[in-house]
């Protein structure tokens, strides 16, 4: 059984990408990670571009 961690890959949407560009003050994030086990959370604020490389994908 997988158990996803904190750096494992995820999408985001467009709209999330540029949501988070326009209200960065305001913009947060939340990822659910490790959920099987003993789920944890992290906030990543701003833009979504600040936190981990983006690959583009249809």
């Amino acid at each position: 059984m997988l158990s996803f961690g904190r750096e494992t890959p995820f999408f985001v949407t467009n709209g999330e990408l540029k949501r988070s560009n326009a209200a960065q003050d305001q913009f947060h994030l939340y990822r659910l990670f490790e959920f099987r086990k003993a789920p944890r959370w992290f906030d990543m604020r701003g833009a979504i571009e600040q936190h981990g490389l983006l690959d583009p994908v249809t």
